[in-house]
C-alpha cells in the first residue's frame, strides 16, 4: 500500500516532468515559427531578425562542443591522421581474414 509521502511525491514528479515537457514543447515550437518566419517572409529585416533569432536558440540544444572539436580536428589535419589510422586497421581486419 502507497503511504501519503509516496503518492505525494509521485505527483510532485508528474507535475515536475509535465511543467519541464510544456517548457521543451513551448521551445521547439517558438523554433519552428522562427524557422517558418524567416523562410517565408519576403522582408529581409524580419528575415534577418527571425534567422538570428533561430540560430541563437538553435545553439542552446545543438552540441557546440562537439561541432568545434570536429572543426578544430579538420583544420589542423588531425582528422587525417584519424582517416590514416583507420584505413590501416580496416586493411589489416581484412588481411587478418584473408589469411
Amino acid at each position: 500500500m502507497v503511504g501519503v509521502d509516496g503518492l505525494r511525491r509521485w505527483v510532485e514528479h508528474g507535475e515536475q516532468v509535465t511543467f519541464r515537457l510544456g517548457a521543451k514543447l513551448v521551445f521547439l515550437i517558438a523554433l519552428v515559427v522562427l524557422a517558418f518566419v524567416g523562410l517565408a517572409t519576403s522582408r529581409v529585416g524580419i528575415a534577418l531578425f527571425a534567422t538570428i533569432i533561430f540560430g541563437l536558440m538553435l545553439r542552446v540544444i545543438l552540441p557546440t562542443d562537439e561541432f568545434q572539436e570536429w572543426s578544430k580536428a579538420y583544420w589542423s589535419g588531425d582528422a587525417g591522421d584519424l582517416w590514416r589510422i583507420r584505413l590501416h586497421s580496416f586493411i589489416n581486419s581484412i588481411l587478418g581474414i584473408l589469411r
